[in-house]
């Protein structure tokens, strides 16, 4: 593949997001319409189909829309008498069926989209007081840290910054 111009690749992002935003939309239209069925008919066709065939974009997260229907329905997902998962009447449930009243991607605060950023220098600071505190010599983490790719200016830069978090003198 040849390399992307800006232009290219702006557009080329441009693309993939509308797309991205219109296929979790159209998600959303599809599980509306399975739990419609299943409020006019009792039927789970196609909520089953559905969850059974998206599993296959990897992409998806299948297990919080199984969540996210099983919370506006009185159904569980598990086996059929034939061996087969589908979306079944749970009896225990307790709660009434009705079409969903948020959208699947922002149901439950999106903890399926959530990405965690991690501060990798608290991180650092962290594994190395523990190293510490095991007894591993400053000068074998110093030795460590450089093996690992820290050139000595970035290693004698964080010693300066977090001498006196991980307890050695600057």
């Amino acid at each position: 593949m040849s390399k992307l111009t800006d232009e290219q690749y702006n557009t080329k992002l441009a693309a993939f997001i509308e797309s991205a935003t219109t296929q979790r939309d159209n998600c959303q239209v599809l599980i509306v319409e399975g739990i419609q069925q299943y409020l006019d008919s009792g039927r789970t066709t196609r909520l089953s189909t559905f969850l059974s065939k998206s599993v296959k974009v990897k992409s998806l997260p299948t297990v919080t829309i199984k969540d996210f229907i099983k919370s506006y329905t009185n159904l569980k997902y598990s086996k059929n008498k034939a061996g087969e998962y589908m979306f079944l009447k749970d009896d225990k449930s307790t709660t009434i069926s009705s079409l969903p009243t948020e959208n699947w991607y922002e149901w439950n605060k999106a903890k399926h989209n959530s990405v965690k950023e991690i501060d990798y220098t608290k991180r650092l600071t962290n594994d190395v007081k523990k190293a510490l505190e095991k007894g591993v010599a400053p000068q074998d983490l110093m030795s460590a840290l450089l093996d690992g790719g820290l050139t000595t200016k970035q290693l004698l830069n964080m010693i300066d910054t977090n001498s006196k978090a991980i307890g050695i003198a600057a």
